[in-house]
């Protein structure tokens, strides 16, 4: 579990450096196809796995699931609508917020500082 964990945390690290290269470059579509890349297997990794940690990190990460659910369900739908090309500016919302402590309360189990 502690494997899964870990994983999970640097897949969220991956995903948030590119969210700020995202907006670092002008909100360029390029560096949403990295997100895309990265939440998917975000995804599959909490949805194929059991964490069993706590009730608090298993609801934190029932709403990360939301949460990337709603926002790879948009960004292929704007993709297809829109096919925006590498340097487009491409900017969608409407999806459920990213949950606010979740890198918080898995440092706090992987005892990372």
């Amino acid at each position: 579990m502690k494997n899964d964990l870990l994983e999970l945390f640097l897949l969220l690290q991956d995903s948030k450096n590119s969210y700020d290269e995202y907006l670092k470059n002008e909100n360029c579509f390029h560096y949403t196809k990295k997100i895309r890349l990265t939440n998917g297997k975000i995804l599959s990794l909490i949805s194929n796995n059991f964490f069993f940690t706590s009730v608090d990190l298993d609801k934190l990460i029932s709403e990360l699931k939301e949460h990337l659910i709603d926002w790879i369900t948009l960004w292929d739908k704007e993709t297809l609508r829109l096919k925006p090309k590498e340097l487009d500016k491409f900017i969608f919302s409407g999806y459920k917020q990213y949950p606010k402590d979740l890198d918080k309360v898995i440092k706090q189990y992987l005892s990372i500082d």
